[in-house]
């Protein structure tokens, strides 16, 4: 991977595993990473961070959390990009157990969560029906971040009103107005839902 006799180094060589792995190419991906190990090149947590998403992208997300403890091993600290990955990869394959020990995990190793661990949780929540535990989830992500418009409030709150759980939906929906965050009125919802939450909130204010 020379170019001009240049010796490339960490840096172009994940730049080139992430290029791989986006086009699909994991033959190549593998070959590029083999590569760079052979030249002596230490990986850090970047290039981690793309090698668990590669293996994401083909469903071996148990492979990425060996992944996690082989850089641990080697004193690479893993980061909240690392962990997102794999908390979006096993919501999407509807693993909340797994999920949940991820999180917990974060939590024991002080890794901080971002706006898009919550937004993962929550939709993973939504997903397996815990629409009660994301309506808590929600108010602490309303308490420690600030986002002037999120579609995941809007689910969490239809989820409530399709229990029958109007109440609870409108206590989330006046905290979601007093952090000035705008609700997408559930798009494509049935209207029923929408009308039955908009009339009690005329009623409250």
């Amino acid at each position: 991977m020379k170019v001009d006799g240049i010796k490339p180094d960490i840096v172009c060589y994940t730049t080139a595993f992430k290029g791989a792995i986006v086009e699909g190419d994991f033959g190549k991906a593998d070959g590029t990473f083999d590569e760079l190990l052979v030249l002596g090149l230490v990986p850090n947590v970047f290039t981690y961070n793309v090698y668990i998403y590669g293996l994401c992208k083909q469903n071996s997300m148990e492979a990425g959390i060996k992944v996690i403890g082989s850089m641990e091993e080697l004193g690479c600290k893993p980061n909240m990009i690392t962990y997102n990955t794999l908390l979006d990869a096993f919501s999407k394959a509807g693993e909340l157990s797994r999920t949940r020990k991820l999180v917990r995990d974060m939590g024991n190793k002080s890794v901080e969560f971002n706006f898009r661990t919550y937004r993962i949780m929550l939709k993973g929540l939504f997903g397996e029906g815990e629409t009660m535990v994301a309506c808590v989830l929600s108010e602490k992500m309303l308490d420690k971040f600030y986002c002037p418009q999120c579609e995941t409030f809007d689910e969490v709150m239809f989820g409530l009103g399709q229990k029958g759980l109007v109440c609870n939906a409108m206590e989330l929906m006046q905290k979601i107005i007093g952090k000035n965050v705008t609700l997408g009125l559930w798009p494509g919802k049935p209207c029923s839902l929408a009308l039955d939450l908009n009339l009690a909130f005329q009623i409250l204010f």
